[in-house]
C-alpha cells in the first residue's frame, strides 16, 4: 500500500494544486478524518513552502466541545501551524434542525474568519465512507440523478471561497491507519453513535454491511451521476449566463418564451441552479419541490411563488428571480479591530475605526426618486427595491446608488464609506450615496 501523503500530492495535483507557496485554510472538528487531513496539508506546505489556517468551530451543543476544540489548538500549537476558535451559538428556533442550523452556521462563520485572512481555499475532510453514506441517504429520501451524484469534490461555497474534499477516495479505516502510524491524537464525538439521525443510521447498520464488491459498486454509480451532473452543470449554466439579465447575484430575469418553453425537466434544473444562486443557501431546494413548481410555472395562470428564499414572478413578459426580503437580516454593525465586516453572505463591508450602522433592506419609496434605478425598476419592478441594501447612520437612511458598468458599479459617496463586494468573478467598488 502506497504511503498515503503520495497519494494526497497526486490528488492535490489533480485538482489542479500546482502552485508554490500556497495558502489554505482546514477545517478541523478533531475528528481523526479532520487530523488526518490538517497533518496532510501541513507536510505538503512544508514542502511547497506554504501555509496553513486551521479553523475549528466550537457549536455549544456538547459539554465536551470547548475541551476538543482546545484540545486541537494545542495540537497545532506543537505544528507550528495557526489555528483559530470560532464560536457558532444556536439560535432561537426556525424550523430547520439542529444539523442543518449547525452546519449553515458553521460555514457562515468559516467563511468570515477566511475571507478576513485573505484565504480563498478551505478544505474540509469528508471521506469515501462520507460519500457512501451520503449516497445511501439521498436514495433513501428518493433523490434524483443530481443528489445520488453526492458530494463533489470541490465546489463554490461562496463567491470568496471555494471548498475542497481532497479524501474523498479515502476509506475511514484508512484514516485510522495514518493517525496511527503518524502518532496523531483525536476525540470522538459521542453524538456519531446516535442512532436518531438518519446518517448515523446508515453509518451504524448499513456500511458495516458492505463487502469491498458492494463499495466498488456504488462508487462506480456515484462516479457516472457525477460525470453527468458536471454535463448537465454547464449546460444550464450556459443557459442562465447567455438568456439571463443579471443585477449581481441577488436578481435574474428571462423572456417568458425562451424560459418557460423549456422541458419541464429542463426548466426544473435551470430554476434550482437559480434558487442556489440567488437565495444565499448553502444547498439547493429538494428536486421534487422543484419539479412541482417547474409544472406550475406551466401552466396557465400561473403569477408567482416563492422557493428557497427566492421570489419567482411574471413582470411584462419577464420571468423574474429576486432574493425574497425577508430572508435577509438586519444587522447594527460596529467597526472594532476587524479589517471589514461581512453580512448576509453577500457583501463585505469596510468601515471606519469605530464606526457604527445598521444594515437591511429599507422601503422602496427610497428609491424612487433615483434616476440610476430606471433601468432595474423596468426589468423587476418593485421587488428588486425590498432587497437592495441600505445602510442607516444617524437616523438617516444612506441608499445604494447603483451605476453599472462593463467592468463593475461605482457610487459616488456621501461621507466616503466604502463597500467593496465580489460577486462570482468580478470585483465591483461601491461608495454610499446618501
Amino acid at each position: 500500500m502506497t504511503d498515503l501523503f503520495v497519494e494526497f500530492e497526486i490528488e492535490m495535483q489533480r485538482l489542479g494544486f500546482t502552485q508554490t507557496e500556497p495558502f489554505f485554510a482546514v477545517a478541523v472538528s478533531g475528528g481523526v478524518d479532520s487530523m488526518v487531513l490538517s497533518h496532510l496539508l501541513m507536510r505538503y506546505c512544508q514542502k511547497y513552502n506554504g501555509s496553513l489556517l486551521g479553523v475549528s468551530v466550537d457549536h455549544h451543543l456538547r459539554p465536551s466541545s470547548r475541551a476538543e476544540v482546545e484540545g486541537v489548538r494545542g495540537q497545532f500549537q506543537k505544528w507550528g501551524v495557526a489555528h483559530q476558535i470560532l464560536d457558532w451559538f444556536p439560535a432561537s428556533p426556525t424550523g430547520k434542525s439542529v444539523e442543518t442550523e449547525a452546519r449553515e452556521g458553521r460555514y457562515a462563520v468559516m467563511e468570515h474568519c477566511l475571507r478576513a485572512q485573505g484565504v480563498s481555499t478551505l478544505f474540509v475532510a469528508h471521506h469515501q465512507d462520507d460519500q457512501l453514506e451520503t449516497y445511501y441517504l439521498r436514495q433513501k429520501k428518493q433523490s434524483g440523478a443530481s443528489g445520488l451524484a453526492a458530494m463533489a469534490t470541490r465546489r463554490e461555497l461562496s463567491p470568496w471561497v471555494i471548498l475542497v474534499r481532497p479524501l474523498l477516495s479515502v476509506s475511514k479505516a484508512r484514516l485510522y491507519q495514518y493517525a496511527l502510524e503518524q502518532s496523531l491524537p483525536w476525540w470522538e464525538d459521542e453524538s456519531n453513535t446516535s442512532d436518531i439521525y438518519l446518517r448515523n443510521q446508515i453509518r451504524l447498520t448499513v456500511l458495516p454491511h458492505l463487502s469491498d464488491q458492494d463499495r466498488e459498486r456504488t462508487l462506480s454509480q456515484i462516479r457516472q451521476y457525477q460525470d453527468a451532473r458536471q454535463v448537465e452543470d454547464k449546460k444550464y449554466a450556459d443557459f442562465i449566463r447567455t438568456e439571463g439579465r443579471h443585477f449581481l447575484s441577488d436578481a435574474c430575469a428571462f423572456e417568458v418564451q425562451k424560459l418557460l418553453s423549456l422541458p419541464v425537466m429542463d426548466l426544473g434544473k435551470v430554476v434550482r441552479r437559480l434558487c442556489l444562486q440567488i437565495g444565499g443557501t448553502l444547498y439547493p431546494p429538494s428536486e421534487a419541490n422543484v419539479m412541482r413548481l417547474a409544472k406550475r410555472m406551466q401552466q396557465e395562470g400561473f403569477k408567482g411563488a416563492t422557493l428557497s428564499g427566492v421570489h419567482i414572478y411574471l413582470r411584462r413578459q419577464r420571468v423574474c428571480f429576486v432574493r425574497e426580503a425577508r430572508n435577509i437580516q438586519q444587522s447594527v454593525l460596529t467597526r472594532t479591530s476587524e479589517k471589514s465586516v461581512f453580512w448576509d453572505r453577500r457583501y463585505f463591508f469596510d468601515l471606519e475605526q469605530g464606526a457604527t450602522c445598521r444594515l437591511g433592506v429599507g422601503d422602496p419609496s427610497l428609491f424612487k426618486d433615483q434616476e440610476d434605478f430606471d433601468t432595474l425598476r423596468e426589468i423587476f419592478g418593485t421587488p428588486i427595491f425590498k432587497v437592495l441594501p441600505v445602510v442607516f447612520l444617524t437616523n438617516r437612511s444612506h441608499i445604494i446608488n447603483y451605476r453599472l458598468l462593463e467592468t463593475g458599479g461605482i457610487w459616488q459617496g456621501f461621507d466616503g464609506t466604502e463597500l467593496r463586494v465580489t460577486p462570482q468573478s468580478r470585483i465591483w467598488k461601491k461608495l454610499f450615496t446618501c
